[in-house]
């Protein structure tokens, strides 16, 4: 009897364990994936704009963490991230 108890009341603890990582992680991705959609969807404006008006202005390359920009990415595979951005 005091095993069961014992077992619940551990097999409760742990999934509400669970459940605050899953939130906390989302909480903590959440501006990453904000950043990432808004230059992406900013990109894709200023792209197509380009296109309509005929400017040759490039565009900007989107990025997931704010300030850093794709300082990251290039840091670590420089002509990669240029040929993605192109």
């Amino acid at each position: 009897m005091a095993l069961e108890s014992i077992s619940k009341a551990l097999g409760t603890w742990r999934s509400t364990g669970l459940s605050d990582y899953i939130s906390t992680s989302c909480l903590l991705a959440l501006p990453f994936l904000l950043t990432y959609t808004l230059t992406y969807i900013k990109a894709y404006w200023i792209k197509s704009t380009n296109i309509k008006h005929g400017a040759r202005e490039p565009p900007p390359a989107p990025y997931a963490v704010p300030l850093l920009g794709n300082t990251i990415a290039f840091a670590n595979d420089p002509q990669g991230t240029l040929r993605k951005m192109l």
